[in-house]
């Protein structure tokens, strides 16, 4: 099925969805993660204002901002209400410690992903200390803002056993996690990743969501097939089989300097042979035709994965494959 699907979706070219990382600066060090550390140039406001309205014109129906921390923009506000000026869906993707003193410039947003990686001192022991009651709080300020929630909790060497404290954090929040593997390599750099967990302490994670899901709980935003592929019934995940994928075709990936990619791996894709496209010398239309389609062999992504997936079955149907995805961030 996916085959036949892919096929369909070869030459096709339009930017429906589209993640931003707006900014590679942080105030977190996670343990995980060195994008913080890179070197980059970053959009002005006109320009990143300039690629947002080239997305619009050309179809574009929702966004996520991400970083880096995309609150650390002074102009996240200006560019959040301009592309919800634009009648798009805008969703932001944040660590939420500067949430309490920038929730003015969050009006205008869809969804506010944070991520929550554990109880406070699993958390903490990643993101640095204070972090989990920042997280806390920034929820609770989202939600009576009227922002909907989600939370993403990657799975490590450090939290792979604390699945059931995670769900009742989300049971007594009330909110919703998305799950995954922590990546193969630190973010930022091309070293292996210390944090990675190994194949048995992933399936240990993953089994138990499984479960859970199997059960009903409704606190866990991967679908069942989503969960699955990471614990290796369907892909023998870390090593997984090829698969359907959207990106650069539906959904693409713009850094913080304007150059386009297919998918959130960015410029990981270049140790492939893939390079991104320049939105500010080619214009975004330009850039996207002439971006080459990655042939991946699979994804460490799970909102990515649950984009897919959905796309998949609803085209399968004939549906509107927007109105299966809850969200990208």
């Amino acid at each position: 099925m996916f085959d036949i699907i892919q096929e369909r979706f070869r030459d096709f070219r339009m930017p429906i969805l589209c993640g931003i990382a707006i900014t590679r600066r942080c105030n977190q060090k996670c343990l995980y993660c060195q994008v913080w550390d890179t070197e980059h140039h970053e959009l002005k406001t006109k320009e990143a204002l300039s690629i947002i309205k080239q997305l619009s014109e050309l179809g574009m129906h929702r966004f996520c901002l991400t970083g880096g921390e995309p609150l650390l923009r002074e102009d996240i506000g200006r560019i959040i209400n301009f592309a919800y000026n634009k009648n798009m869906k805008v969703e932001v993707s944040s660590n939420g410690s500067l949430v309490k003193n920038r929730i003015s410039d969050l009006k205008g947003v869809q969804v506010l992903c944070i991520s929550l990686d554990g109880p406070e001192h699993i958390h903490d022991s990643v993101r640095g200390r204070g972090s989990f009651k920042k997280v806390i709080e920034a929820a609770d300020i989202a939600r009576k803002k009227n922002i909907a929630v989600s939370f993403r909790s990657v799975i490590s060497k450090m939290n792979f056993r604390y699945v059931d404290a995670i769900l009742n954090i989300a049971k007594d929040l009330k909110m919703n996690f998305i799950f995954q593997p922590v990546t193969p390599i630190i973010l930022g750099t091309h070293r292996i990743n210390p944090l990675a967990a190994s194949l048995d302490e992933y399936r240990q994670a993953f089994a138990k969501l499984i479960a859970k899901k199997e059960k009903g709980n409704k606190f866990i935003l991967n679908s069942l097939a989503g969960l699955k592929y990471f614990y290796g019934h369907l892909h023998g995940w870390p090593k997984p089989k090829k698969m359907f994928c959207i990106s650069g075709r539906v959904l693409f990936h713009i850094e913080p300097d304007g150059i386009l990619y297919p998918c959130i791996n960015g410029s990981a894709c270049d140790t492939r042979g893939l390079r991104g496209r320049d939105c500010l010398k080619l214009g975004v239309k330009e850039a996207i035709r002439s971006l080459r389609v990655p042939d991946c062999a699979g994804c460490w992504n799970a909102a990515s994965f649950e984009l897919n997936y959905s796309v998949a079955l609803l085209l399968k149907k004939q549906g509107n494959f927007l109105s299966g995805v809850r969200y990208f961030c």
